[in-house]
């Protein structure tokens, strides 16, 4: 891989790598001299108190007792990579791939609630378990070197951070962080607005991926995006308790 050249300028356009997060994943496992997954418990889920999210199997038989069924798209079946039904036709999401090989990208189940707790902490102006005021910055920075623009030759409103969409709001220079994960059989959407506010929708199908141009033309997290942005925005007095 190092005697291939870059296909364009750092920073000009980014191009999201599944492997680029395995390859950090193995670099976490280095660092800590521990599993993944074990790196991940103590440097996240402990200190959070995080105890839905874990690591997803592939078979059914191996799912957890409070893990949802998932749906692939009208049904759609492909050759199992499983021994001993290797090549057999199977449901796309119960061995059309090897979820454990994805451990680092792609490879997480949970609950809603914890992906909220775990956005909710994430705040720059109050103590965040992880990381300080200016690990945020780094986090959500926009990367350096050439940057995308707008037709009026400004920066691009939305960049890719470290892990992160980030949406940049016009006159203020607050942000809006978001991320969203699709697999046959799941379509989730994790966000943190600029103004506390966080959400995780989690479906367990995934409709609108077109296989023709290998992308998510209108899945079911992107459908219900501007809508619960604006759901929230009509509110006018939250409740104070958990009621």
């Amino acid at each position: 891989m190092l005697q291939k050249p870059l296909d364009f300028t750092p920073g000009e356009r980014y191009a999201y790598s599944n492997f680029g997060y395995c390859l950090l994943g193995r670099v976490l496992e280095r660092l800590d001299g521990v599993s993944y997954y074990e790196s991940v418990r103590r440097r996240v889920l402990s200190p959070l108190g995080l105890r839905q999210l874990s690591l997803g199997r592939t078979l059914k038989e191996f799912a957890r007792s409070d893990e949802v069924c998932y749906y692939g798209i009208d049904g759609a079946t492909g050759p199992c990579v499983f021994t001993p039904n290797v090549g057999q036709q199977v449901s796309w999401p119960y061995g059309g791939w090897h979820l454990e090989a994805m451990d680092a990208h792609g490879g997480w189940i949970g609950s809603a609630p914890d992906l909220v707790r775990l956005a909710m902490s994430l705040d720059p102006h109050s103590c965040c378990p992880l990381l300080t005021a200016n690990g945020l910055k780094t986090m959500w920075a926009r990367p350096g070197g050439v940057t995308r623009q707008e037709s009026d030759s400004r920066p691009q409103d939305v960049h890719y951070g470290l892990g992160w969409f980030v949406r940049t709001l016009p006159n203020s220079g607050k942000i809006n962080v978001w991320h969203t994960g699709s697999l046959d059989g799941t379509s989730t959407l994790f966000v943190r607005r600029h103004d506390g506010f966080c959400w995780a929708v989690l479906f367990n199908s995934r409709s609108g991926f077109n296989p023709e141009t290998m992308k998510n033309d209108m899945t079911p997290s992107k459908a219900i995006d501007g809508a619960i942005h604006q759901a929230v925005d009509a509110v006018r007095e939250w409740p104070s308790g958990h009621s």
